[in-house]
């Protein structure tokens, strides 16, 4: 998985579960949810993913299995949950989201395993991200940065500048900032990891969209999007297409731009990512909104925001509703 090899990631995993439970082995069976839950969360399979995350959870009880850490190298239950958080904000969920990913951090803090803590805080950057929350984003970037130095983790460190340097870059410093997602690439690379690099691209990619310079950021967007169909890792896939639209819209070509947007759509449809489905109604619609064309988009982007029963109070929703009720 981690190496990028995603069917084979998939294959694996499903193998050791069989194996697991024809021994029936609860011990076996928590870390081979786990695996098959993370491939399938990767590969866009979200709720396929849910099913055997939710298993781990039902399984994992810390007392008993906590000695996982020492065997496997990671706590099971706050990996679980990691991915969880995410597949829920992607699923359209973000409360539930944030709920499952600050559990995360507290069962680190509560089993102490500094490795799984800096991959919980990692999680949680993620979800205060996604909820367009960028100052407690950037806070808990920094932490995990800071933490992940002090435990000389280099792969969780190489994250951690990403993170910090993407929010630096829309803080207003895109230069500063993309050095710093650079160099977190260039650490990335050198543990021999690719898993999340579509992620690391992404960011830097809209690091390079602030700064105006949009040739960079689609090549940035080419080369992740190549990724996505040589690995088969389309857990963001969604959202390289609407970033791409954004950088076509600011060098003028709108049709372009639309049509980056739509296919945005359509991936976030296929695979169930309901807030990704908003993400890229949003971008059509701002576009739609300067060419005074947005009665055209009203009643999809209506529909979508009613899909949504919590979160209102997050950024994306509260731009929706404030289009609909211009």
């Amino acid at each position: 998985l981690v190496s990028g090899q995603m069917d084979r990631a998939l294959e694996t995993a499903d193998a050791n579960l069989r194996t697991a439970e024809r021994i029936g082995s609860d011990e076996l069976l928590l870390e081979a949810h786990v695996d098959a839950g993370n491939a399938r969360f990767y590969t866009g399979d979200l709720a396929g993913g849910d099913d055997h995350l939710r298993k781990v959870l039902e399984l994992y009880n810390p007392p008993e299995h906590h000695h996982h850490v020492n065997i496997f190298g990671k706590d099971p239950g706050a990996v679980a949950e990691v991915h969880l958080a995410i597949s829920q904000w992607f699923q359209g969920r973000p409360d539930e989201a944030l709920e499952i990913s600050q559990n995360s951090v507290a069962r680190t803090e509560e089993w102490l395993h500094p490795f799984s803590h800096v991959w919980a805080l990692l999680g949680l950057a993620v979800i205060r991200r996604l909820r367009g929350e960028l100052d407690e984003f950037r806070a808990v970037a920094e932490r995990a940065l800071s933490e992940s130095g002090e435990q000389g983790v280099p792969n969780w460190a190489a994250q951690a500048q990403v993170n910090v340097g993407w929010a630096r870059a829309q803080a207003g410093e895109p230069g500063p900032g993309i050095d710093m997602i650079r160099e977190g690439l260039a650490l990335w690379e050198m543990t021999g990891a690719q898993l999340a690099t579509t992620y690391f691209e992404y960011s830097l990619a809209e690091a390079h969209l602030a700064a105006g310079q949009y040739d960079l950021a689609l090549g940035v967007l080419e080369s992740a999007l190549n990724r996505v169909e040589k690995t088969s890792e389309r857990w963001f896939e969604p959202e390289l297409h609407r970033v791409r639209g954004e950088v076509l819209r600011a060098q003028g070509d709108e049709e372009g731009a639309a049509e980056s947007f739509r296919e945005a759509l359509e991936v976030a449809t296929r695979t169930g990512a309901l807030s990704f489905r908003l993400k890229a109604l949003l971008s059509l619609a701002r576009l739609r909104v300067a060419q005074g064309r947005f009665d055209e988009l009203r009643a999809e982007l209506h529909a979508t925001y009613d899909e949504f029963t919590e979160g209102l109070d997050t950024r994306d929703l509260q731009e929706a509703l404030a289009l609909l009720q211009a």
